[in-house]
């Protein structure tokens, strides 16, 4: 749900964080993840 309420842009890091009752760093741990997940994807494309 927390990276759902991140990509949609409409709510702020701190009320994604107290919404799902999760801390800053759980937060930016699974962006990220994602991040690098994506970027890896990309990656595995170009070549």
């Amino acid at each position: 749900i927390a990276v759902r309420m991140y990509k949609s842009g409409d709510y702020s890091i701190k009320e994604i964080i107290e919404t799902n009752q999760i801390s800053t760093g759980t937060f930016y741990r699974e962006i990220n993840r994602l991040k690098l997940k994506k970027l890896n994807k990309k990656n595995e494309q170009l070549t």
